[in-house]
Formats: structure tokens, C-alpha cells, sequence
């Protein structure tokens, strides 16, 4: 493709000199790579820290109920705020991994892949379930939706099975 000054041979406006310089900087697939690179690491990262807003709120809410009235600690509330503070360090966790691009020291990953076989596992079982449900209550919009679900849940668990089963190289890069 020809750049906007071979063809006139002069920028004609200030446009076409912003132009003729960003035809002068080599776009080549690198840096394309690099670009979409990042912007799916700050699209997860800021999609698990949305994730993570949601057990960090019940958290506080919960430890300023109880400062204002320590009556309301009780068993309940005492799993309520260890669970939703090991959830909101796992998935600030993620966001900080996918953020910063360093993943597992052994393979580079977010998580383990035991662990996304797990996560597919709940995820196809789920699919399972709407697609059941679906069919018990004749909608055939959520049988298929549910369907799609478990094959989702299946590849990504046969994807980490694969990568279970690789031989650990490091991280990449």
C-alpha cells in the first residue's frame, strides 16, 4: 500500500502530515501483537477487579457491623468474612497476574491447570444443570444455551488437560 505522499507527492493539510507520519511508523505485526497483548491484560485485570469489588464490599461492611455492634459476630459471620477475603485475594491475585503479565513461576499461567479443570468442571456442570432445567420447563432457548455452556466447559478443560499434560518449559517470554 502506498503511503498518502506518494501519491500527491506533498502532504496538501495538516491531516495529511499526521498521516504521512503514522505511514512512516512501522505498524508491522509485532507491534500489533503487543497492543492487543496489553489491552487484554488490562480488559481481564479490570474485568477480575470488578469480580473482586463484590466480596471486598461484603468484607467491610461486614467488619464495620461488627466494630459498631460486636453482637452480630457469630459462626456465620466469621466463614462470611474469611470466604470473601480468601475470594477477594484470589481474584486481586488474578488481577495483579494478568495486569502485570508475570503468571506462574512454573508455566507462565494464570492458575494451575488442575485448578481451570476444576473451575471447567463447575462450569459444564452448570450448563448441565440449565440445560435440564430447560428441558423439564420446555424452553428450548436455555437448552441451548446450557448446551453451549457444557461444550465451552469442555474445551477448556480438555485445553488444560493438554497443558497438564505438557512437559513444564517455564514461563514463556
Amino acid at each position: 500500500m502506498r503511503r498518502p505522499s506518494q501519491i500527491s507527492g506533498e502532504p496538501t493539510s495538516k491531516l495529511g502530515a499526521q498521516l504521512e507520519l503514522c505511514w512512516s511508523v512501522n505498524l508491522g505485526p509485532d507491534v500489533l501483537a503487543r497492543v492487543t497483548t496489553i489491552a487484554v491484560r488490562f480488559l481481564g485485570g479490570g474485568i477480575l477487579c470488578v469480580f473482586a469489588f463484590a466480596p471486598a464490599w461484603m468484607v467491610y461492611h461486614g467488619v464495620a457491623d461488627a466494630v459498631a455492634n460486636p453482637r452480630t459476630i457469630d459462626g456465620t459471620w466469621l466463614i462470611a468474612v474469611v470466604l470473601c477475603s480468601a475470594l477477594t485475594y484470589f481474584l486481586l491475585l488474578l488481577a495483579y497476574r494478568a495486569f502485570s503479565g508475570h503468571g506462574r513461576k512454573k508455566d507462565g499461567g494464570l492458575l494451575p491447570p488442575l485448578v481451570i479443570q476444576g473451575f471447567a468442571v463447575a462450569f459444564s456442570g452448570i450448563g448441565a444443570a440449565v440445560s435440564a432445567f430447560g428441558l423439564y420447563a420446555g424452553h428450548w432457548g436455555a437448552v441451548c444455551g446450557g448446551l453451549f455452556e457444557f461444550l465451552a466447559g469442555v474445551s477448556v478443560f480438555q485445553l488444560a488437560s493438554a497443558r497438564r499434560k505438557r512437559p513444564s518449559q517455564g514461563p514463556p517470554g
